[in-house]
């Protein structure tokens, strides 16, 4: 955990330090490639497959939410970027506090991006690129 919490503070850390020296917005830091990213990435996984030593059980009614979810997590993880390029596109970075906009973001792009999987997977071509 300490390797995980260590990892994101150091790309934080990088990304608010480089852009307050650039003057501008600066993400090179927070992107998938980033070594410390990477690094907090498997950390977290770790963690997270070590959480009850591996064994969790869930009832069955969240065992179906969580299949639902994991179902089309690919297909979020493909459409997302959409809305958040076109955010991108239309806002800038100073626009709203990153305590808004981080959480907010977060949810409703992961929200717009599975109703839209949910709509795709009703197709047999959805099914598949899903």
């Amino acid at each position: 955990m300490l390797i995980c919490i260590f990892s994101m503070a150091v790309s934080f850390g990088a990304t608010m330090g480089a852009t307050f020296a650039k003057g501008y917005h600066y993400e090179k830091e927070l992107t998938y490639g980033s070594p410390f990213v990477i690094l907090a990435s498997v950390m977290f996984f770790i963690i997270m497959i070590r959480v009850n030593d591996g064994n969790f059980q869930p009832s069955d009614r969240r065992k179906r939410i969580i299949d639902l979810f994991c179902n089309c997590s690919f297909g979020i993880y493909l459409i997302h970027i959409l809305f958040l390029d076109n955010y991108k596109k239309y806002m800038e970075p100073t626009d709203f506090t990153a305590w808004i906009a981080i959480p907010g973001l977060t949810f409703v792009i992961a929200a717009v991006s599975f109703v839209c999987v949910l709509i795709m997977r009703q197709t047999t071509i959805g099914k598949k690129i899903t």
